[in-house]
Protein backbone atom coordinates (compact mmCIF):
# COMPACT_ATOMS: atom_id res chain seq x y z
CA UNK A 1 0.00 0.00 0.00
CA UNK A 2 2.89 2.38 0.75
CA UNK A 3 4.37 1.74 -2.70
CA UNK A 4 0.99 2.10 -4.44
CA UNK A 5 0.33 5.46 -2.76
CA UNK A 6 3.80 6.62 -3.81
CA UNK A 7 3.11 5.78 -7.45
CA UNK A 8 -0.29 7.48 -7.23
CA UNK A 9 1.27 10.67 -5.84
CA UNK A 10 3.86 10.96 -8.58
CA UNK A 11 1.62 9.91 -11.47
CA UNK A 12 -0.89 12.65 -10.71
CA UNK A 13 0.21 16.10 -11.87
CA UNK A 14 -2.74 17.67 -10.07
CA UNK A 15 -1.69 19.35 -6.82
CA UNK A 16 -4.75 18.09 -4.96
CA UNK A 17 -4.11 14.61 -6.36
CA UNK A 18 -0.57 14.81 -4.98
CA UNK A 19 -2.01 15.84 -1.61
CA UNK A 20 -4.37 12.85 -1.68
CA UNK A 21 -1.46 10.55 -2.47
CA UNK A 22 0.53 11.98 0.43
CA UNK A 23 -2.39 11.32 2.77
CA UNK A 24 -2.76 7.75 1.54
CA UNK A 25 0.96 7.20 1.99
CA UNK A 26 0.81 8.54 5.55
CA UNK A 27 -2.17 6.40 6.56
CA UNK A 28 -0.78 3.26 4.98
CA UNK A 29 2.55 3.69 6.75
CA UNK A 30 0.85 4.28 10.11
CA UNK A 31 -1.34 1.20 9.74
CA UNK A 32 1.73 -0.80 8.76
CA UNK A 33 3.90 0.46 11.65
CA UNK A 34 1.39 -0.26 14.47
CA UNK A 35 0.41 -3.81 13.50
CA UNK A 36 2.02 -5.24 16.63
CA UNK A 37 -0.28 -3.00 18.74
CA UNK A 38 2.63 -2.18 21.03
CA UNK A 39 1.93 0.93 23.13
CA UNK A 40 5.18 2.62 22.13
CA UNK A 41 4.55 2.00 18.45
CA UNK A 42 0.99 3.36 18.73
CA UNK A 43 2.35 6.48 20.42
CA UNK A 44 4.95 6.86 17.66
CA UNK A 45 2.25 6.42 15.03
CA UNK A 46 0.18 9.19 16.65
CA UNK A 47 3.17 11.56 16.70
CA UNK A 48 3.87 10.74 13.07
CA UNK A 49 0.23 11.36 12.15
CA UNK A 50 0.14 14.78 13.82
CA UNK A 51 3.29 16.13 12.17
CA UNK A 52 2.40 14.68 8.77
CA UNK A 53 -1.10 16.12 8.97
CA UNK A 54 0.38 19.53 9.78
CA UNK A 55 2.73 19.25 6.80
CA UNK A 56 -0.19 18.27 4.57
CA UNK A 57 -2.06 21.34 5.79
CA UNK A 58 0.81 23.58 4.71
CA UNK A 59 0.91 21.83 1.33
CA UNK A 60 -2.83 22.35 0.88
CA UNK A 61 -2.61 26.04 1.83
CA UNK A 62 0.30 26.56 -0.56
CA UNK A 63 -1.56 24.78 -3.36
CA UNK A 64 -4.47 27.23 -3.14
CA UNK A 65 -2.05 30.17 -3.32
CA UNK A 66 -0.33 28.46 -6.26
CA UNK A 67 -3.64 28.24 -8.10
CA UNK A 68 -4.41 31.88 -7.24
CA UNK A 69 -1.13 33.04 -8.81
CA UNK A 70 -0.78 30.58 -11.72
CA UNK A 71 -4.40 29.72 -12.51
CA UNK A 72 -3.48 26.03 -12.73
CA UNK A 73 -3.65 23.01 -10.45
CA UNK A 74 -0.93 21.12 -12.34
CA UNK A 75 2.43 21.47 -10.64
CA UNK A 76 4.49 19.20 -12.91
CA UNK A 77 3.30 20.65 -16.22
CA UNK A 78 3.13 24.35 -15.37
CA UNK A 79 5.77 26.54 -17.03
CA UNK A 80 6.46 29.64 -14.96
CA UNK A 81 6.47 32.85 -17.00
CA UNK A 82 7.21 35.80 -14.74
CA UNK A 83 5.97 38.20 -17.42
CA UNK A 84 2.48 36.87 -16.74
CA UNK A 85 2.87 37.16 -12.98
CA UNK A 86 2.90 40.93 -12.77
CA UNK A 87 1.39 41.81 -9.41
CA UNK A 88 1.27 38.16 -8.34
CA UNK A 89 4.99 37.49 -7.81
CA UNK A 90 4.72 37.70 -4.02
CA UNK A 91 1.78 35.29 -3.92
CA UNK A 92 3.63 32.83 -6.17
CA UNK A 93 6.79 32.96 -4.03
CA UNK A 94 4.72 32.62 -0.86
CA UNK A 95 2.96 29.58 -2.30
CA UNK A 96 6.26 27.87 -3.07
CA UNK A 97 7.70 28.66 0.36
CA UNK A 98 4.61 27.34 2.17
CA UNK A 99 4.55 24.16 0.08
CA UNK A 100 8.27 23.63 0.67
CA UNK A 101 7.73 24.20 4.40
CA UNK A 102 5.14 21.44 4.45
CA UNK A 103 7.54 19.08 2.68
CA UNK A 104 10.34 19.96 5.11
CA UNK A 105 7.99 18.98 7.94
CA UNK A 106 7.22 15.67 6.29
CA UNK A 107 10.91 14.97 5.68
CA UNK A 108 12.00 15.95 9.19
CA UNK A 109 14.37 18.67 8.05
CA UNK A 110 15.40 21.71 10.09
CA UNK A 111 13.71 23.30 12.00
CA UNK A 112 10.90 20.71 12.35
CA UNK A 113 13.26 17.79 12.91
CA UNK A 114 12.60 16.90 16.56
CA UNK A 115 9.86 14.40 15.75
CA UNK A 116 12.17 12.07 13.81
CA UNK A 117 14.31 10.82 16.75
CA UNK A 118 11.24 10.62 18.98
CA UNK A 119 9.24 8.56 16.49
CA UNK A 120 12.07 6.26 15.40
CA UNK A 121 13.03 5.55 19.01
CA UNK A 122 9.63 3.94 19.62
CA UNK A 123 9.21 2.08 16.31
CA UNK A 124 10.39 -1.34 15.24
CA UNK A 125 13.55 -1.56 13.18
CA UNK A 126 11.62 -2.45 10.03
CA UNK A 127 9.40 0.63 10.40
CA UNK A 128 12.56 2.69 10.94
CA UNK A 129 13.93 1.37 7.66
CA UNK A 130 10.83 2.51 5.76
CA UNK A 131 10.73 5.89 7.51
CA UNK A 132 14.41 6.68 6.93
CA UNK A 133 14.51 5.59 3.28
CA UNK A 134 11.33 5.08 1.29
CA UNK A 135 9.25 7.79 2.99
CA UNK A 136 11.72 10.42 1.77
CA UNK A 137 11.14 9.60 -1.89
CA UNK A 138 7.88 11.47 -2.59
CA UNK A 139 8.78 14.73 -0.76
CA UNK A 140 12.18 14.86 -2.50
CA UNK A 141 10.54 14.48 -5.91
CA UNK A 142 8.05 17.24 -5.08
CA UNK A 143 10.80 19.52 -3.78
CA UNK A 144 12.57 19.26 -7.13
CA UNK A 145 9.57 21.01 -8.77
CA UNK A 146 9.54 23.82 -6.20
CA UNK A 147 13.19 24.83 -6.03
CA UNK A 148 14.22 28.00 -7.81
CA UNK A 149 16.14 31.26 -7.38
CA UNK A 150 13.41 32.69 -5.15
CA UNK A 151 13.79 29.83 -2.64
CA UNK A 152 17.58 29.44 -2.85
CA UNK A 153 18.31 31.12 0.49
CA UNK A 154 15.66 29.06 2.31
CA UNK A 155 16.94 25.80 0.84
CA UNK A 156 20.57 26.51 1.68
CA UNK A 157 19.79 27.44 5.29
CA UNK A 158 17.63 24.32 5.77
CA UNK A 159 20.32 22.17 4.13
CA UNK A 160 23.24 23.41 6.24
CA UNK A 161 21.29 23.45 9.50
CA UNK A 162 19.91 19.95 8.90
CA UNK A 163 23.44 18.65 8.39
CA UNK A 164 24.67 20.39 11.55
CA UNK A 165 21.67 19.20 13.59
CA UNK A 166 22.23 15.66 12.33
CA UNK A 167 25.83 15.89 13.52
CA UNK A 168 25.31 17.58 16.90
CA UNK A 169 22.20 15.57 17.80
CA UNK A 170 23.97 12.24 17.39
CA UNK A 171 26.77 13.11 19.79
CA UNK A 172 26.65 11.31 23.15
CA UNK A 173 23.69 9.19 22.04
CA UNK A 174 23.52 5.67 23.41
CA UNK A 175 20.26 4.63 21.71
CA UNK A 176 20.92 3.37 18.22
CA UNK A 177 17.49 4.25 16.83
CA UNK A 178 17.97 7.88 17.87
CA UNK A 179 21.49 7.88 16.48
CA UNK A 180 20.29 6.55 13.12
CA UNK A 181 17.51 9.16 13.13
CA UNK A 182 20.02 11.98 13.46
CA UNK A 183 22.14 10.32 10.80
CA UNK A 184 19.11 10.38 8.50
CA UNK A 185 18.61 14.11 9.18
CA UNK A 186 22.25 14.79 8.37
CA UNK A 187 22.08 12.97 5.03
CA UNK A 188 18.81 14.73 4.25
CA UNK A 189 20.64 18.05 4.51
CA UNK A 190 23.06 16.91 1.80
CA UNK A 191 20.21 15.91 -0.49
CA UNK A 192 18.36 19.21 -0.07
CA UNK A 193 21.51 21.25 -0.74
CA UNK A 194 22.50 19.14 -3.73
CA UNK A 195 19.02 19.61 -5.21
CA UNK A 196 19.93 23.20 -6.15
CA UNK A 197 23.03 22.03 -8.02
CA UNK A 198 22.16 18.78 -9.78
CA UNK A 199 18.96 16.72 -9.78
CA UNK A 200 20.86 13.71 -11.12
CA UNK A 201 23.26 14.09 -8.20
CA UNK A 202 20.32 13.97 -5.78
CA UNK A 203 19.10 10.70 -7.29
CA UNK A 204 22.61 9.25 -7.06
CA UNK A 205 22.93 10.36 -3.45
CA UNK A 206 19.50 9.00 -2.55
CA UNK A 207 20.18 5.67 -4.25
CA UNK A 208 23.53 5.24 -2.50
CA UNK A 209 22.06 6.29 0.85
CA UNK A 210 19.19 3.86 0.37
CA UNK A 211 21.51 0.89 -0.18
CA UNK A 212 24.08 1.75 2.49
CA UNK A 213 21.59 2.66 5.22
CA UNK A 214 19.54 -0.42 4.38
CA UNK A 215 22.56 -2.63 5.03
CA UNK A 216 23.15 -0.97 8.42
CA UNK A 217 19.48 -1.08 9.42
CA UNK A 218 19.24 -4.75 8.45
CA UNK A 219 22.16 -5.57 10.72
CA UNK A 220 20.55 -3.78 13.65
CA UNK A 221 17.10 -5.20 12.92
CA UNK A 222 18.21 -8.80 12.44
CA UNK A 223 19.99 -8.94 15.79
CA UNK A 224 17.52 -6.63 17.57
CA UNK A 225 20.04 -4.13 18.86
CA UNK A 226 18.85 -0.94 20.49
CA UNK A 227 21.78 0.46 22.50
CA UNK A 228 25.57 0.50 22.65
CA UNK A 229 25.42 -1.97 25.53
CA UNK A 230 24.11 -4.58 23.11
CA UNK A 231 26.40 -3.66 20.24
CA UNK A 232 29.46 -4.36 22.37
CA UNK A 233 28.24 -7.93 22.56
CA UNK A 234 29.29 -8.40 18.94
CA UNK A 235 32.76 -9.23 20.18
CA UNK A 236 31.29 -12.58 21.19
CA UNK A 237 30.37 -13.31 17.55
CA UNK A 238 33.79 -13.32 15.96
CA UNK A 239 35.93 -11.01 13.89
CA UNK A 240 34.20 -11.56 10.56
CA UNK A 241 30.83 -10.15 11.67
CA UNK A 242 32.60 -7.44 13.65
CA UNK A 243 34.52 -6.26 10.58
CA UNK A 244 31.48 -6.43 8.31
CA UNK A 245 29.40 -4.35 10.72
CA UNK A 246 32.17 -1.75 11.15
CA UNK A 247 32.78 -1.36 7.42
CA UNK A 248 29.07 -0.74 6.85
CA UNK A 249 29.19 2.17 9.29
CA UNK A 250 32.29 3.57 7.58
CA UNK A 251 30.47 3.35 4.26
CA UNK A 252 27.52 5.26 5.76
CA UNK A 253 30.00 7.89 6.92
CA UNK A 254 31.20 8.35 3.34
CA UNK A 255 34.77 7.16 3.71
CA UNK A 256 36.64 5.87 0.63
CA UNK A 257 36.84 3.30 -0.86
CA UNK A 258 33.30 2.34 0.17
CA UNK A 259 30.11 3.02 -1.79
CA UNK A 260 29.00 5.74 0.62
CA UNK A 261 31.94 7.87 -0.52
CA UNK A 262 30.43 8.14 -4.00
CA UNK A 263 27.47 10.22 -2.81
CA UNK A 264 29.70 12.68 -0.94
CA UNK A 265 32.07 12.89 -3.90
CA UNK A 266 29.25 13.64 -6.37
CA UNK A 267 27.76 16.26 -4.04
CA UNK A 268 31.03 18.08 -3.36
CA UNK A 269 31.96 18.06 -7.04
CA UNK A 270 28.62 19.66 -7.95
CA UNK A 271 29.00 22.30 -5.23
CA UNK A 272 32.54 23.19 -6.26
CA UNK A 273 31.53 23.47 -9.91
CA UNK A 274 28.68 25.83 -8.96
CA UNK A 275 30.83 27.88 -6.58
CA UNK A 276 28.74 27.01 -3.49
CA UNK A 277 31.69 26.88 -1.10
CA UNK A 278 29.71 28.00 1.98
CA UNK A 279 27.20 25.20 1.44
CA UNK A 280 29.94 22.62 0.97
CA UNK A 281 31.82 23.70 4.10
CA UNK A 282 28.66 23.67 6.22
CA UNK A 283 27.71 20.20 5.05
CA UNK A 284 31.24 18.90 5.63
CA UNK A 285 31.21 20.11 9.25
CA UNK A 286 28.02 18.15 9.87
CA UNK A 287 29.46 15.11 8.07
CA UNK A 288 32.57 15.20 10.27
CA UNK A 289 30.42 15.11 13.40
CA UNK A 290 28.51 12.19 11.88
CA UNK A 291 31.82 10.43 11.30
CA UNK A 292 32.73 10.97 14.95
CA UNK A 293 29.74 9.14 16.37
CA UNK A 294 29.97 6.45 13.69
CA UNK A 295 33.53 5.89 14.90
CA UNK A 296 32.27 5.69 18.49
CA UNK A 297 29.95 2.85 17.45
CA UNK A 298 32.83 1.05 15.76
CA UNK A 299 34.96 1.56 18.88
CA UNK A 300 32.22 -0.04 20.96
CA UNK A 301 32.27 -3.01 18.66
CA UNK A 302 36.02 -3.37 18.28
CA UNK A 303 37.66 -2.35 21.55
CA UNK A 304 35.39 -2.40 24.56
CA UNK A 305 34.22 -5.60 26.17
CA UNK A 306 30.72 -6.88 25.64
CA UNK A 307 28.26 -7.80 28.35
CA UNK A 308 25.27 -8.86 26.27
CA UNK A 309 24.18 -12.47 26.27
CA UNK A 310 23.09 -13.79 22.90
CA UNK A 311 19.57 -15.20 22.81
CA UNK A 312 18.93 -18.59 21.30
CA UNK A 313 16.45 -17.01 18.89
CA UNK A 314 19.29 -15.06 17.26
CA UNK A 315 21.80 -17.85 16.89
CA UNK A 316 24.30 -17.65 14.08
CA UNK A 317 22.88 -20.55 12.13
CA UNK A 318 22.43 -19.99 8.41
CA UNK A 319 19.21 -18.21 7.58
CA UNK A 320 17.87 -16.46 4.53
CA UNK A 321 17.91 -13.16 6.46
CA UNK A 322 21.66 -13.43 6.99
CA UNK A 323 22.14 -13.92 3.25
CA UNK A 324 20.19 -10.70 2.55
CA UNK A 325 22.27 -8.78 5.09
CA UNK A 326 25.49 -10.15 3.62
CA UNK A 327 24.42 -9.23 0.08
CA UNK A 328 23.60 -5.61 0.92
CA UNK A 329 26.77 -5.35 2.99
CA UNK A 330 28.89 -6.46 0.05
CA UNK A 331 27.21 -3.87 -2.18
CA UNK A 332 27.79 -1.18 0.45
CA UNK A 333 31.45 -2.09 0.97
CA UNK A 334 32.61 -3.00 -2.54
CA UNK A 335 30.12 -1.05 -4.67
CA UNK A 336 32.42 1.90 -5.38
CA UNK A 337 35.36 -0.28 -6.41
CA UNK A 338 33.08 -2.33 -8.68
CA UNK A 339 31.71 0.82 -10.33
CA UNK A 340 35.20 2.24 -10.81
CA UNK A 341 36.28 -0.94 -12.55
CA UNK A 342 33.30 -0.71 -14.92
CA UNK A 343 33.95 2.95 -15.70
CA UNK A 344 37.66 2.31 -16.17
CA UNK A 345 37.08 -0.56 -18.60
CA UNK A 346 34.61 1.49 -20.65
CA UNK A 347 36.97 4.42 -21.20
Amino acid sequence: MVIISTIFSLSSGHILGVWLGLELNMLSFISFSIQSKNFNEVEAGLKYFLIQALGSGFWLLGSFLFYLSMGSWFLFETIVDFNNLIGLENIFCMAKVIMMWGLFMKLGAFPIYFWVPSVMNEMSWFSCIILATWQKFIPLILLSYLIGPETFFLGIIVSVMSSLVGGVGGLNQTRLRVLMAYSSIGHLGWMIGLMYMSWIGVMVYYGVYFVVSLSVFLFLWLFEFSSFMQVTGWRMWGKSMLILFSLNFFSLAGLPPFLGFMSKWVALQAMVNSGSYFLGCGLLVGALMNLYYYTIVVMNVSVWGGVWVINNSTSMKFKFEYLIVFMFSMISITGLMFMNSIIGSSI
